[in-house]
């Protein structure tokens, strides 16, 4: 082991002895109140930036600011490859940041962006030019093309983007990914109307599939390659037959009555 992956060990180890853990994770979700929460966190390697009095969303800015700051002290200890692994891992921030660009540009308000620093792919002053600009931008960027002008659509297309980045280059991290990707998409055709279950990740293909025939007319498979491709798989119960639909299509698909 070279001495950078030693020195990046070292200090990941330093870092992870500042979490909550599960337990501290457990203590906060059952403290009750808000204020209860904070006292847990500002106890902890969270308190730098948590303290009492906060607001909701004061609290979860603070606590995302703490994350970010604990990856980029890392990947600034750690050699190339594991640098480029926590800056996908850091996509989650620049994801904010870019769905606060689309805000801002669709003359709405948006909380500040995130500090990413050497994180960043995609810098705001390469992304201040309007929809068009900001899709030149992310094209040049590894977020690549989101395909589109329209800020919904191209909100959506950046975080199955994001999906992928983390299931082709952190592995360990892929289905936590995929479950991401799954409430995208659920939450993307609830909006459009259609009456969405999710599935349960720890079940087989197989066992889901006959848990999912009992209470609806189709079942949407997205895994690793539907996500890679854009091009869903969905199988109607009725006749057995499955059909690819692209993504974009898809609740149109849905909503198309099985007798069509």
């Amino acid at each position: 082991m070279s001495t950078g992956w030693v020195a990046a060990q070292v200090r990941s180890r330093s870092l992870a002895s500042h979490c909550v853990g599960p337990a501290g994770a457990r203590e906060v979700a059952s403290a009750g109140s808000l204020d209860g929460a904070l006292a847990v966190l500002a106890a902890s390697g969270y308190g730098e930036r948590i303290h009492l009095g906060l607001n909701l969303a004061a609290s979860e800015r603070a606590l995302f600011a703490t994350v970010l700051r604990n990856l980029r002290v890392l990947a600034g200890w750690c050699p190339p490859l594991g640098a480029s692994r926590l800056h996908v891992l850091a996509g989650g921030f620049e994801l904010a940041n870019l769905s606060g660009e689309l805000a801002r540009v669709e003359g709405r308000d948006a909380a500040e962006p995130y500090d990413l620093g050497s994180l960043a792919s995609v810098t705001r002053s390469n992304a201040v030019a309007g929809m068009g600009g900001l899709r030149e931008a992310l094209r040049r960027s590894p977020w690549g093309d989101p395909g589109s002008l329209d800020g919904g659509a191209m909100r959506i297309a950046l975080q199955f983007a994001f999906v992928r980045r983390v299931v082709e280059s952190v592995p360990e991290a892929a289905e936590w990914a995929e479950s991401y990707a799954a409430l995208v998409l659920a939450r993307e055709l609830r909006h459009k109307g259609l009456w969405i279950e999710l599935g349960d990740g720890g079940f087989r293909l197989k066992k889901s599939f006959e848990a999912a025939e009992k209470t609806a007319r189709r079942i949407v498979i997205l895994g690793e390659d539907e996500l890679q491709s854009g091009i869903l798989t969905v199988k109607t119960f009725s006749t057995g037959l499955q059909t690819k639909v692209p993504r974009a299509e898809l609740d149109v698909f849905l909503s198309t009555p099985l007798s069509e």
